[in-house]
């Protein structure tokens, strides 16, 4: 069986992104389609309402090429009464701002969901590794276990990986 992997929308904004003049953003973007190129191979991609809510707001084309790039993706139950309670308990304790709701609920989905790992380029609030700690205790004691936060390049690929079925 493959890895788990829930897809945090800044994956799927730079998947789809046009080019830009600062380096750093072209570089996740060209790490994002080199890793999405083999992703499905190795991992069993998932994302949520809450991705499908996030990734159609904004720019209506660029919507549309979000919504597009995961139209095939599979959704993780949406158990509301857990998600939002295990949300609302990252928040409540600091692990996230009040600001970051939709980063609790992608937390919450994939902890609940039992998903193995979240991909992310969200390093303010997501992949920042001083609120970690108390986002995995949290989700811990809320009795799941939290998924692994990392960002494409951590997940890297190639097409020699010898673990690619």
């Amino acid at each position: 069986m493959k890895p788990t992997v829930y897809l945090d929308n800044t994956v799927i904004s730079y998947l789809t992104a046009k080019p830009s003049r600062d380096v750093v953003t072209n570089g996740r973007k060209i790490v994002t389609q080199e890793w999405w190129a083999l992703a499905a191979l190795k991992y069993e991609l998932l994302i949520s309402d809450f991705i499908e809510q996030e990734a159609s707001g904004g720019d209506p084309d660029a919507a549309r090429l979000r919504l597009e790039s995961i139209a095939e993706i599979p959704k993780v139950p949406t158990d509301i009464s857990n998600i939002e309670n295990l949300a609302g308990k990252l928040i409540s304790a600091g692990a996230l701002p009040v600001v970051a709701r939709y980063d609790a609920l992608h937390i919450a989905s994939a902890a609940v969901n039992g998903v193995e790992f979240l991909v992310t380029w969200n390093y303010a609030h997501l992949a920042n590794p001083h609120n970690l700690g108390l986002v995995e205790k949290i989700c811990r004691d809320a009795g799941f276990e939290p998924p692994r936060i990392v960002t494409p390049d951590q997940l890297s690929i190639t097409e020699g990986d010898e673990d690619v079925d």
